[in-house]
């Protein structure tokens, strides 16, 4: 929510906006809930069983991704398309995910 009302709090061309000091820190309240879902995350990964990472199914997912990632890297060169940028988040997140689930083995 702050990302959206920040902008608009910290402009002086909508002035009539209703905000003042104990919105800001209500929206500052919000961070730290987000911070404690983000926390809430990482704890419940590293209470996860993860010994299918050491299965050969999800070294061969894994492997496809990382197939897919090069197919669309050379793809995006030659094509307009804007949802590479979305194709590529999709990557950055398995990736990060087998980072998380290597590391706590």
């Amino acid at each position: 929510v702050e990302q959206w009302v920040m902008p608009f709090v910290s402009s002086e061309h909508v002035s009539w906006l209703p905000f003042n000091a104990q919105s800001l820190r209500m929206l500052r309240l919000l961070r730290v809930t987000r911070l404690f879902r983000i926390l809430k995350g990482i704890y419940l990964i590293a209470l996860m069983d993860i010994s299918w990472v050491d299965g050969r199914k999800f070294e061969v997912f894994i492997t496809l991704v990382i197939l897919a990632n090069g197919i669309v890297m050379g793809v995006e060169l030659d094509v307009e398309w804007t949802g590479f940028h979305w194709l590529n988040l999709v990557f950055l997140t398995v990736f990060c995910f087998e980072v998380l689930v290597k590391l706590k083995q």
